[in-house]
């Protein structure tokens, strides 16, 4: 069991591999150094001659690559190798739970947290202007308003589209129908994101037979189509239908042109706004723009910042523009652009060129930030998609820049409340429903000419306040006050949240309290096959308290949500790691009660880290350019860590740990997972590997 600390002085990878030699003899030391050049990462179970087709035919722990026809460890390929309410990450080969812990998860709807699912609705009062099914949990309306590409409810009225996004709505018993042109060996993309947890079937069909798809999916919230080659020119459609009651979804449509040659860089796919790169200050060499490309990067700033830009090319243009903004910045060529931000958000650089040749440029991007207003501590809160959390019964203090917002998220859970915001002029503001952007459902009314207040009852559970600016800075105080019973928390607190858990072992544990709007968290150190038993005891008569356990992976693994005075788990992990208990009280009011904790160990006492599973090439763990430290390996266990680089980057990768505990082996590796570059296996004591990278990746 050692700790260690890794240091990376690199900025962009290679994998770094790291083993221990735990027991062995001095020969069994070599032959674990020797193996260090084998392929560690990919677990290849030979099912038949034919190979696998689903994972059912490969053994438990592995899935089905359905391209390769081979059996891996991990567990699954796509989303259909997963249990209901979890998706596939496709780069680590795990299920991880797509569903919601609280209502502020869900971007539309209430969450049930007994199931973690987003539903739409529990009573009429959750549907604005509609009725709720108590059957299906969904919200009916009366009418619903088509989008603007209506009528395109047919193959024969297909909307014809070209690469882009766009923000549409599918009405009841509604299907949409678009149409690309594509070459052959085109590549066609198509993203799909739902405003909430709703279905969406979808699939992309040839002009020569709409009867069979080509490529289909079901979409939960987001996802993908992908046609990597049209067999033939000509038409294409794609069909976007869904049986859930009023779906407000965004379409995003990427073209690649085949038939270039060209290599693209390593920002690729930065093909639109919605896939572009994150960059700040700084150069960015060795950038390439194929024919038919567009490169966008994002860029975050504030109101009022200052921003250079020097692009160094040749037959490229470039545009500078916020996001949503119809005013776009050209961009001169080889020399340096001033551009002052006009409002607090994300900013977008577009890279495009007429020519049909491959085109290399570079650029350096240069940011000043604006002292004459600087933003509180809860920024960015700009938006309605991201509130700052404010507490109630405090008053607050916060900064307006000009041409910026702030929006925050409170629960009241229906209560009667009071706000009041005071500045040095009035500054009006508005309440929002948490599943409707588009009009305040309160306004605030006006005290005297320094403060506005809103008084109200009966509203939904949790509300969003707005607080508009305009071109002047403004500092304000803001108390949210309601009538939430007193209610004194437990020596545990603050344990709100998962990052705030309060770790635990075996034990009973007297004197807990839930409070109102408050939920408590605990977390346990388990190793794979280790058994954890919960019993909670308390009153049902004073609140209907639940309980639910969830993996390292954060996928919920156990719960217990029943309406008597216990609750209990029984719950043997499938792998090691921290785990996470989540008690709350599902009616929202206060209670007291106690715990009990029994962990029975499995044969390994040793618990791994954070990072786990990262036990393949496969599985790798990313990370920047840091120091990480608290790391373990248990034995028989591998650890990979990979990190991207440009070609001719240095690598110094430090492994420092306590050699008189045991000896540690390390290698950084290739991307093949198989070639090493540095090997650190003779080293004693603490383990510096230095490369300079061969090639970019």
């Amino acid at each position: 069991m050692f700790e260690r600390l890794i240091t990376f002085t690199s900025v962009l990878g290679l994998i770094l591999f790291l083993f221990s030699a735990s027991g062995c003899s001095d020969n069994d030391s070599k032959r674990v150094e020797d193996a260090m050049i084998k392929d560690y990462g990919f677990d290849v179970v030979d099912t038949s001659d034919e190979g696998c087709k689903v994972k059912s035919e490969c053994p438990s722990g592995n899935y089905c690559d359905k391209n390769l026809h081979i059996c891996k460890t991990g567990e699954c390929f796509d989303n259909s190798d997963c249990d209901d309410g979890y998706l596939c990450d496709m780069s680590r080969n795990y299920c991880y739970f797509s569903g919601c812990f609280k209502d502020s998860d869900c971007k539309e709807g209430i969450c049930r947290r007994s199931s973690g699912r987003c539903i739409d609705c529990l009573t009429d009062s959750d549907c604005k202007n509609g009725i709720c099914n108590s059957s299906t949990n969904k919200c009916i309306y009366g009418n619903c308003t088509d989008d603007k590409l209506e009528p395109n409810d047919s193959f024969d009225q297909a909307y014809s589209i070209d690469s882009g996004i766009r923000k549409l709505i599918l009405c009841p018993s509604d299907d949409d129908y678009f149409k690309v042109n594509l070459s052959t060996l085109d590549s066609l993309r198509v993203v799909i994101k739902t405003s909430s947890i709703k279905n969406i079937n979808a699939a992309i069909f040839s002009k020569n037979d709409t009867l069979n798809p080509l490529v289909m999916a079901n979409i939960s919230n987001s996802g993908e189509l992908n046609l990597s080659s049209a067999p033939v020119s000509g038409e294409y459609y794609i069909k976007v239908s869904s049986s859930d009651v009023v779906v407000n979804y965004e379409i995003e449509v990427i073209i690649k042109k085949s038939g270039s040659g060209c290599e693209d860089d390593i920002f690729e796919e930065n093909d639109s706004e919605g896939l572009s790169k994150n960059i700040t200050s700084g150069i960015y060499n060795d950038l390439s723009l194929c024919p038919d490309d567009i490169d966008y990067f994002a860029l975050s700033l504030n109101s009022q910042d200052k921003v250079t830009i020097n692009i160094k090319g040749d037959n490229i243009n470039a545009l500078f523009y916020r996001d949503g903004s119809v005013e776009q910045n050209k961009v001169s060529l080889n020399s340096q652009n001033l551009f002052i931000a006009n409002g607090s958000g994300i900013y977008f650089l577009k890279i495009y060129s007429d020519s049909k040749e491959r085109q290399s440029y570079s650029f350096e991007i240069g940011t000043t930030q604006n002292n004459s207003c600087i933003d509180d501590s809860f920024e960015e809160n700009d938006s309605f998609n991201n509130p700052a959390i404010i507490p109630l019964n405090k008053d607050m203090e916060f900064v307006l820049c000009p041409e910026d917002e702030d929006w925050f998220l409170f629960r009241t859970y229906g209560r009667q409340t009071k706000i009041t915001l005071m500045s040095e002029k009035s500054t009006p503001f508005e309440i929002y429903s948490p599943n409707d952007s588009s009009e305040p459902i309160l306004y605030s009314d006006e005290y005297d000419n320094t403060i506005q207040i809103a008084e109200f009852e009966g509203m939904p559970d949790s509300l969003l306040l707005r607080i508009p600016s305009d071109s002047s800075m403004k500092s304000y105080k803001l108390n949210i006050s309601s009538s939430i019973p007193e209610c004194s928390d437990d020596i545990y607190e603050p344990n709100n949240s998962i990052e705030g858990a309060r770790l635990l072992g075996s034990g009973t544990y007297q004197n807990l309290k839930i409070c109102p709007s408050d939920e408590d968290y605990y977390a346990f150190d388990l190793n794979q096959k280790d058994r954890i038993e919960i019993t909670t005891n308390f009153s049902d008569a004073s609140a209907d308290i639940d309980i639910v356990l969830y993996d390292p992976l954060r996928r919920e693994v156990a719960y217990s949500i029943s309406s008597g005075d216990v609750e209990k788990i029984d719950y043997i992990t499938d792998i090691s790691g921290r785990y996470i208990l989540n008690v709350f009280a599902w009616d929202n009011n206060a209670a007291d009660y106690s715990m009990n904790i029994k962990i029975t160990s499995a044969a390994s006492s040793c618990v791994d880290d954070r990072f786990e599973e990262n036990d393949s090439v496969q599985s790798s763990a990313q990370i920047n350019s840091t120091e990480i430290y608290g790391l373990r390996i248990c034995p028989s266990d591998y650890d990979y860590y990979s990190i991207t680089l440009n070609r001719s980057d240095w690598l110094s990768a430090g492994v420092f740990y306590n050699e008189s505990k045991d000896k540690l082996f390390a290698a950084i590796l290739s991307s093949d997972g198989k070639t090493v570059l540095a090997t650190g296996g003779k080293q004693s004591g603490d383990i510096v590997l230095d490369v300079i990278a061969p090639y970019s990746g």
